[in-house]
């Protein structure tokens, strides 16, 4: 293991030829890595083109939501009972003082009489509902006793718990995909540490390496730059596209969706690109463009200097896209044509769907690569140059 040699590159084109050079020299592995993100990244629009919810679970979201705007079940809660109405007209004297041997108004009698009366008949009666749900999938639920006026059937209650599950199963989804993102920046760190120090391992063992050491930290900042991406294709969805989206039905379908428009760079509410979706993805483009610019060298601020405070994180970005501005923004618009909305709206047409993928996953893995050649010449011209030490710091691994 022999001292890396210094990365201080100036331009662009002296940045990418690096690049390249490193990419080629571990192209077996690096093709690799991009298999394992195209097997992901198809899994994931399988799930995201699958993932419509049940037709009909319309119904019964119209259903509620009629119901809803029915008015406010309690509004005559006090209207309809005559006992009140009985006791607030009766008289009571201005001198009455109530002591342990007073009587309580007629009035006042009859209601908690009533009250006991009418709370055992409505455990009754709730009982007798509950017996009689079982006797079959398409008998109603009296839910009266929760909201005024509301039935369900058994059929509509597993639709509910299949919603929930799905939601439940669409966050899951998206964290696993984080942590295999994140993972495989560790695994491409690895590689490229390897290739500098001339320490000859395997691909087994990166792979496993980079699941063992240092993980967690930039777990936490990939699923923040994930939400910031999930909340803009939101904001975005439902501003552009509002005559689209005209029930609760396509609001939850978008909402679903719109967790996995920054791993597919689809529009949140069709399946594959169509020419009537260029509006959502010139919009996606330039705000992936953006928010992938700011978020661009913050892995490797994470894995090189070990901080894990956001504005440690913002503050050494900030200080590293200053001293190579120019690059940084050249590098960043080529991956947002290459890998982003855009070009693979034009790929799709060309290649069709599996091949544009697989040739964007490449182009990512490669992009990952410049960007980390990118961040040690920013490095050094801080004065802060990626030697040896620097290295084995950033693997968190004993290199032999």
């Amino acid at each position: 293991m022999r001292r890396p040699p210094p990365i201080d590159y100036r331009t662009t084109t002296q940045i990418l030829k690096r690049t390249t050079t490193i990419f080629y020299s571990q192209l077996g592995a690096f093709l690799v890595l991009s298999f394992l993100l195209l097997l992901s990244r198809n899994t994931v629009e399988k799930y995201y083109n699958a993932l419509i919810p049940d037709s009909s679970i319309e119904s019964l979201l119209s259903r509620i939501h009629q119901h809803r705007r029915v008015g406010n079940p309690y509004d005559d809660f006090l209207s309809d009972d005559s006992h009140f109405r009985q006791f607030f007209k009766t008289p009571v004297p201005n001198n009455a003082i109530l002591s342990r041997n007073s009587r309580l108004p007629d009035g006042f009698s009859s209601i908690i009489e009533n009250l006991f009366n009418n709370t055992s008949m409505e455990e009754d009666e709730v009982n007798k509902s509950v017996g009689t749900c079982l006797d079959g999938p398409d008998t109603l639920i009296d839910l009266d006793f929760l909201v005024k006026g509301f039935k369900m059937s058994w059929h509509d209650l597993n639709l509910l718990k299949n919603l929930l599950f799905n939601l439940c199963y669409a966050y899951a989804f998206v964290l696993a995909f984080v942590v295999f993102f994140s993972w495989l920046l560790r695994v491409v760190l690895l590689q490229v540490a390897y290739h500098l120090l001339e320490n000859r391992r395997s691909l087994v063992h990166s792979l496993r390496n980079g699941a063992m050491h240092g993980l967690q930290n930039i777990l936490l900042f990939s699923l923040m730059k994930w939400l910031v991406m999930h909340v803009l294709a939101l904001l975005i969805a439902f501003l552009s596209n509002r005559q689209k989206i005209q029930n609760i039905y396509m609001v939850l379908i978008v909402f679903l969706r719109a967790m996995f428009v920054p791993f597919v760079n689809l529009a949140p509410w069709v399946q594959d690109p169509e020419y009537a979706n260029l509006e959502f993805i010139a919009i996606w483009f330039f705000i992936d463009l953006i928010v992938g610019y700011i978020f661009s060298v913050g892995s490797w601020v994470v894995m090189f200097e070990g901080t894990t405070g956001i504005l440690e994180i913002m503050e050494g970005r900030v200080n590293i896209l200053l001293k190579l501005r120019y690059p940084a923004q050249d590098i960043r618009i080529l991956e947002a044509i290459i890998c982003g909305s855009f070009g693979r709206w034009v790929l799709w047409w060309v290649f069709g769907g599996f091949y544009s993928l697989g040739f964007q996953c490449l182009m990512e893995v490669y992009f990952m690569v410049a960007w980390l050649v990118y961040y040690c010449s920013a490095r050094d011209r801080l004065g802060r140059t990626v030697g040896k030490r620097q290295l084995i710091t950033a693997i968190l691994a004993s290199v032999n």
